[in-house]
C-alpha cells in the first residue's frame, strides 16, 4: 500500500511540474478566434482578403508550430510580409514555453 501511494505521490509531482513548465496552450488547440487574437497581439495583421477566402488560419498557424520554416508561397507583398510576421510570432511563442 506504501508502494502504491508513493507511486501516485510521483505520478502527481511529475504531472504537476509538466503542467507548470509547458504553462500555454498550444497554438493548434486554440480556436480559430483564439487564432486571430494571437496574431494580434503579436502585431501580425491577417489581410481581409485571406479571411474573406476562407483562410483557414487555425490550420496554417498548426502548421507553423509544428515547422515554422514551412514555406508559403501567397500571392502578393502583402501575403508574404503576413507570413513573415506570423512565423516570428509563432518562434517568439514556442521560445517562451
Amino acid at each position: 500500500m506504501k508502494r502504491i501511494l508513493l507511486l501516485l505521490a510521483v505520478v502527481l509531482v511529475a504531472v504537476g511540474l509538466w503542467m507548470s513548465r509547458s504553462g500555454k496552450e498550444p497554438l493548434s488547440q486554440m480556436s480559430p478566434e483564439a487564432c486571430l487574437a494571437f496574431l494580434e497581439e503579436h502585431n501580425a495583421q491577417v489581410p481581409e482578403e485571406l479571411l474573406e477566402e476562407g483562410f483557414d488560419i487555425q490550420k496554417f498557424l498548426t502548421r507553423l508550430e509544428a515547422d515554422p520554416d514551412t514555406p508559403y508561397v501567397l500571392g502578393n507583398t502583402e501575403f508574404s510580409q503576413f507570413v513573415e510576421e506570423a512565423r516570428a510570432a509563432v518562434r517568439q511563442y514556442l521560445d517562451e514555453t
